[in-house]
């Protein structure tokens, strides 16, 4: 976020986390999957990507009868999801326009992206 995707490669990359580049591949793959991974933890909140219908909030707002309570739960947990995740959208917009990865690794996400009123 500090140099912006085009400007950081995979050696900065690895070099911040402490290992070979090699070991960064391994782990995660190319840098587009990289960025997934660190867009699905910010959305997720946790150390692991969770999918979209295991997420607590999900769940919360599926068990929930009451239409008020409902938008409530859905609007906190945006807050807290979008806090975590607007820097990472500013970086990954300003770069999708030249990395068309880029661009479909967030297509893809926001296209799984659960209705918050489901049943």
């Amino acid at each position: 976020m500090e140099r912006g995707y085009p400007a950081t490669g995979m050696a900065d990359i690895a070099r911040e986390a402490g290992v070979a580049v090699d070991t960064v591949y391994a782990a995660v793959g190319r840098k587009p999957e990289l960025v997934r991974l660190v867009l699905e933890l910010a959305i997720s909140g946790g150390d692991a990507p969770v999918p979209p219908e295991q997420r607590a909030y999900v769940q919360a707002i599926r068990a929930e009868r009451d239409p008020a309570r409902k938008l409530a739960i859905y609007a906190a947990a945006i807050r807290r999801i979008h806090a975590r995740l607007a820097p990472l959208v500013r970086a990954v917009h300003a770069a999708a326009s030249a990395e068309p990865e880029l661009a479909r690794v967030w297509q893809e996400l926001s296209d799984r992206r659960p209705p918050a009123t489901s049943a």
